[in-house]
């Protein structure tokens, strides 16, 4: 075994986002139903399944911070935060955006389905958002990714996994003014003080989900991405045991920095495990990890006629399967349907100039 994993590089987080997609996937279409036919792994998913959260977060937080350390010999840091945070908001919906107007056109379609079917009208839309000017405001903050952050759990969204969308939001534009204040020592230490002391005071899950932030940004920072001894790993196995003990038995209002303390050590033991492999199935579904997120739920769940499809597999790890399958279908068809619009656009904007 390697001493150390020097790097995490692009193919890394490409892996690990595949790993977390899939047991996203799974923790939503079968452990959550409880439809695991082997009730042990559905009951152990339900409980732990979440953890794709933080490891997607994380994935973030350190992607943000190795892009800021590159770009201090061109930059003042104040510069460099404002650019990075711009920039990565406008990623997110240059990728958010599209999936939603994909699902809200599927859903318009798929409503219709029910009602030739059926014979049954559904409007998912007035069902969803509401009525007049207040519904046309409930669209337009689903549309922008605010609707968790603003109403909470279940309101106002066609689609509830969409919640992780203010999540990202909020790493996007916190992670680079962390990183900056970081660099004081007494600052730092600070920081840890009052978010400790807010998260007891408030236990709000968003003030939770800052130490993946700060365990992102502290890991970036360091010369190896892990040391990999018998000591370190043992040393790294302490979270992942409190984590599996905690879940599995209190499963209680600190699950989410249990998960966040636990993502760092779990990344790792999946480097170590999938190694220097290349894997083309992983390659794919991490590539395509953002668009089956967005997409994944209405296959399962939010479109009728197609989740009775899938429900009509019956196992458990064959809903997972093809949940996956159809969701990385559905992705391949909306990545046509962008490059498509932006030729149309970009030559729009060359005939004009010409």
């Amino acid at each position: 075994m390697k001493n150390s994993i020097n790097n995490f590089t692009r193919k890394d987080s490409t892996n690990i986002k595949a790993i977390a997609i899939l047991i996203m996937v799974y923790y939503h279409s079968v452990a959550l139903s409880g439809i695991s036919n082997v009730a042990v792994i559905g009951k152990f998913f339900e409980r732990t399944g979440n953890i794709c959260v933080s490891m997607f977060a994380f994935i973030s937080a350190y992607g943000i911070t190795k892009k800021m350390e590159g770009m201090y010999k061109e930059h003042s840091k104040k510069r460099i935060a404002y650019k990075i945070i711009l920039g990565r908001i406008r990623k997110l919906y240059f990728s958010y955006v599209p999936a939603f107007l994909f699902a809200a056109a599927g859903t318009l379609i798929f409503d219709l389905v029910h009602y030739i079917v059926r014979n049954e009208r559904i409007n998912t839309f007035t069902e969803v958002y509401g009525h007049g000017d207040k519904g046309i405001l409930h669209a337009l903050i689903n549309a922008l990714g605010l609707n968790h952050l603003i109403y909470g759990d279940y309101l106002y969204t066609l689609n509830q996994t969409w919640w992780y969308m203010s999540l990202a939001l909020i790493i996007a534009i916190v992670t680079p003014i962390i990183v900056i204040i970081f660099e004081k020592r007494y600052l730092e230490i600070a920081m840890y003080i009052i978010t400790i002391a807010l998260m007891l005071l408030l236990k709000n899950e968003y003030l939770q989900y800052l130490s993946i932030i700060y365990v992102g940004i502290k890991v970036a920072e360091r010369e190896k991405f892990a040391t990999t001894n018998g000591k370190s790993l043992m040393i790294l196995a302490i979270p992942i045991i409190v984590w599996l003990v905690y879940r599995g038995t209190v499963n209680g209002e600190w699950n989410t920095v249990v998960n966040c303390l636990a993502t760092y050590p779990i990344i790792v033991f999946c480097l170590l495990i999938i190694g220097s492999r290349k894997s083309k199935i992983l390659e794919i579904l991490g590539k395509n990890s953002a668009n089956i997120f967005y997409l994944h739920s209405f296959v399962y769940l939010y479109w009728k006629p197609m989740a009775k499809v899938i429900h009509k597999l019956k196992f458990g790890v064959l809903i997972w399967i093809g949940t996956v399958a159809v969701s990385l279908v559905l992705s391949a068809v909306l990545e046509i349907i962008k490059k498509s619009l932006l030729k149309i656009i970009f030559k729009e904007k060359g005939v004009a100039n010409d």
